[in-house]
């Protein structure tokens, strides 16, 4: 069924116990996502002593020690940028990115025939509406400026409403999404430094959606909600989680 997807998890000592509880739900409900044959786990080398934890995963992977932290701000932009180093590994034509806050609810398998015309998107991903902190547009539209893969398009331009924070507009949020390889690494290659990513925004999704977006690929947006699929924290998904039978 998904033999030209590999699913991508990173995980670190917080997503560790998450992902876990994540995996339950979707062995459950979803088992087209444990059964794909190809996935790659990028994990955080801080905890390499903690894998034997991963037995859950009742099938085969690959594993990858994401080595970088040292590069990044924080742990959270190391984190949102490892995905990156996790694309670089993958073989299949398009990896499907799942973050360990990701559950799912149901049965509904109709999602699979929404991402069936991938073939034909760049990005297949959930629609979301406004990017807080205007100066990140502005500093990816100045990195655009200067890549030349996306600096014959123009810059997109988008500001706040005075006063505000927050830029309104259209745009992606991937806790769950569907991503063209070779793509990726075409957007990407100009900020693969010394060994590691040194993105304009350290945001999987921003960014790749603001390459899209200004470069004018192809995206696809779906509700994945109305698939049973909810992003939330653990906290307000344990005790339901736990009712659930092991199989």
């Amino acid at each position: 069924m998904f033999n030209d997807i590999t699913l991508i998890l990173c995980i670190d000592k917080d997503h560790i116990n998450e992902l876990q509880y994540a995996w339950k739900t979707w062995k459950y409900f979803k088992p087209e996502i444990t059964t794909i044959p190809n996935k790659i786990l990028l994990y955080d080398t801080t905890i390499k002593n903690q894998l034997g934890d991963l037995k859950f995963i009742d099938s085969t992977y690959s594993l990858y020690e994401f080595k970088n932290r040292s590069y990044y701000f924080s742990q959270r932009d190391a984190m949102l940028t490892s995905w990156f180093e996790a694309a670089r590994q993958v073989k299949t034509k398009f990896y499907l990115k799942i973050d360990t806050d990701c559950f799912a609810t149901n049965n509904d398998s109709r999602w699979i025939n929404a991402i069936s015309d991938r073939d034909n998107f760049r990005i297949i991903s959930n629609p979301w509406g406004y990017t807080k902190n205007p100066q990140r547009l502005i500093n990816l539209d100045n990195w655009g400026d200067a890549v030349d893969y996306i600096n014959n398009t123009p810059r997109l331009n988008l500001l706040p409403v005075e006063g505000s924070n927050k830029v309104i507009h259209s745009r992606i949020i991937s806790f769950l999404g569907v991503f063209d390889t070779d793509w990726t690494h075409k957007i990407s290659e100009s900020c693969w430094k010394n060994d590691h990513y040194e993105l304009p925004d350290p945001s999987q999704d921003t960014f790749t959606w603001y390459c899209a977006q200004r470069r004018q690929d192809p995206i696809k947006k779906i509700r994945f909600k109305k698939f049973g699929f909810v992003h939330k924290r653990l906290k307000h998904m344990k005790g339901y989680i736990d009712e659930l039978p092991n199989i």
